[in-house]
């Protein structure tokens, strides 16, 4: 994984993470949100991404909405000076 200067790493339990992006200036705090988690589903797409772990699937979209928050923290810590 890509560390982010301004970014604190924060493991509240094992399968969780809380990243703190700390700006330049002070300013009000605004939270983001991201799932990532499986459904009890068995994949039958056949797909070479597809999960490996039986009756297990990413069927949800919450991969893609983690790799948006990954995507704007990324944008955001290069912004340093601009952010609140």
């Amino acid at each position: 994984m890509k560390k982010l200067d301004n970014l604190e790493i924060i493991k509240p339990s094992k399968t969780s993470i809380i990243a703190v992006l700390k700006g330049s200036k002070p300013g009000k705090t605004v939270a983001f949100r991201a799932d990532m988690d499986a459904l009890p589903i068995q994949e039958e797409t056949g797909l070479p991404f597809a999960s490996k772990i039986k009756n297990v699937s990413h069927a949800c979209g919450h991969d893609a909405h983690t790799a948006m928050l990954l995507a704007t923290a990324t944008t955001l810590s290069k912004m340093k000076d601009q952010v609140n």
